[in-house]
């Protein structure tokens, strides 16, 4: 039998994925993650539309700002089919109701199969044929991983890049400074510069980031001309908006665009 001391030896580094892990029912699971949201630094959540016996289902929405664009949705419906499939649900399989097929299964035993319809990529339709516990609960696992009940200690200095991006994307069009951020941040220039450094990015690569980001998004989902969306998103001309939008994703925003639309 395994003990609690040495369960956690292996678990270093990886607190909140073990304290989903150790869920005894997928109401379990869905709880713990909406009860561990303030630990999370990301502008995107995940809300329950309906969980019964056999079905679930869940949408990707912001906090604010921006929605989610496709790959990022994407990437979240993976990480539920992996966790959902990992605590016992049998044959697992997800559709997206929103999408250009509705009805059409993307995945076969918790695993991404075919590739997802276009349109509703924010919206998913979990099904299991059966519920079994792969896991023996470790009773007192979850309040020995978040013993310090202190977001700054599970994720130390992690919360920089995400405090930024809140920043700037509150105002994208705004000319901002590392100075001017740093104060809405509550930190110095220094410290902010530091906690960026520790985790390998930086106040400019943020700030293009989060504006390719939003670009992205109304590229895929508005009619808006280039040149309103590369000056709603903070670029100063249109030269500017192709240049940092391509050395972002490999593809100039016409051709972006093209690109989702064909999909």
């Amino acid at each position: 039998m395994v003990g609690l001391a040495e369960a956690l030896r292996h678990l270093e580094g990886m607190p909140l994925l073990y304290v989903l892990l150790n869920s005894s029912s997928v109401r379990d699971l869905i709880d713990k993650e909406q009860r561990l949201n303030r630990y999370l630094h990301s502008n995107h959540r995940v809300r329950v539309h309906e969980l019964t016996a056999h079905t679930l289902e869940l949408e990707h929405h912001p906090r604010w700002g921006r929605q989610p664009v496709p790959v990022e949705s994407h990437f979240v419906l993976g990480v539920h089919l992996v966790l959902l499939d990992e605590i016992g649900c049998r044959d697992l399989g997800v559709t997206m109701p929103e999408s250009a097929e509705p009805t059409r299964c993307i995945a076969d035993h918790g695993r991404v199969t075919r590739k997802p319809p276009a349109g509703g990529h924010r919206r998913w339709r979990f099904r299991w044929t059966a519920f079994e516990p792969t896991r023996r609960i470790l009773t007192g696992l979850d309040e020995v991983l978040l013993a310090a009940d202190d977001p700054t200690d599970l994720a130390a200095d992690r919360s920089a890049a995400a405090e930024i991006e809140l920043v700037v994307g509150s105002d994208l069009a705004h000319r901002w400074t590392l100075a001017e951020a740093a104060r809405l941040c509550r930190r110095s220039p220094r410290s902010l510069q530091r906690a960026l450094a520790a985790e390998m990015t930086s106040f400019t690569e943020i700030v293009d980031r989060t504006r390719v980001a939003e670009a992205a998004r109304q590229l895929a989902e508005t009619d808006r001309s280039m040149t309103e969306i590369g000056f709603a998103c903070g670029f100063s001309d249109a030269a500017h908006f192709s240049r940092r939008f391509k050395a972002a994703t490999g593809e100039a925003p016409s051709a972006w665009r093209r690109t989702v639309s064909a999909d």
